[in-house]
């Protein structure tokens, strides 16, 4: 998750004062201000930046404690639901590539599993890259053979170095919300010779900036 917190007293008029922070345990340190006391039934409010981490992930369990005169237990904190819910962080929450024939030379039918830690826009645009090896010839409305939960068009771009692009026309749903992964399927001409399944790669992203999702080199997300 995240990588670093900025502020001071970023506080509303509460005694809070920010110490430290541990990135690599997401532990924050507060300071009570002095003297000054936690009155009951006070509602303070403690604002800070975090730098979400390269990888997506569903929101992490946060608790809070106190030590010294301020003890308490660790008590979970009633977090937002859906995006709004604190250190949810856009990615693929699964990602799976399975193809039907082996064979040389043979029509082989792959299908794409996906599904999303967050909300993406109806302007999302999937890469599949390393998909080499293949006899298939370039094609920009390349057909697919079916989909299960929609999203995307039902041609898309193929080039034959191996790159497959996938453009959304809706909104696509997080794993949340729909459980079933979207499931993309398209046929590929297999090559002439054997081979070795090659390195595949996943990256999502928003040409109006909204998402950027395991793009760039080590950031790449891997298919399993």
């Amino acid at each position: 998750g995240q990588e670093g917190a900025e502020g001071e007293n970023v506080t509303d008029g509460s005694p809070f004062v920010l110490d430290t922070w541990n990135a690599s345990t997401g532990l924050l340190d507060l300071f009570i201000n002095g003297d000054q006391v936690l009155d009951a039934n006070t509602l303070y409010i403690v604002r800070l930046t975090v730098v979400n981490g390269p990888a997506g992930q569903h929101p992490p369990n946060i608790k809070v404690f106190g030590l010294g005169q301020a003890f308490m237990i660790a008590t979970p904190v009633n977090n937002q639901a859906g995006d709004a819910a604190a250190l949810r962080i856009a990615g693929f929450d699964k990602r799976l590539l399975t193809q039907t024939v082996s064979a040389v030379a043979g029509n082989n039918t792959l299908t794409l599993l996906l599904s999303f830690f967050s909300t993406l826009p109806n302007t999302t645009v999937v890469n599949i890259t390393g998909l080499t090896g293949s006899q298939t010839p370039s094609d920009a409305a390349f057909s697919l053979v079916s989909q299960v939960g929609g999203g995307f068009g039902a041609t898309a771009s193929w080039m034959n170095e191996g790159v497959l692009v996938l453009t959304a026309n809706r909104t696509l749903l997080p794993s949340y919300e729909n459980p079933t992964p979207y499931a993309v399927s398209f046929l590929l001409w297999n090559p002439l010779k054997g081979q070795d399944s090659p390195a595949i790669s996943l990256v999502a992203w928003d040409p109006a900036g909204s998402c950027n999702i395991g793009g760039g080199g080590a950031n790449e997300s891997s298919i399993a």
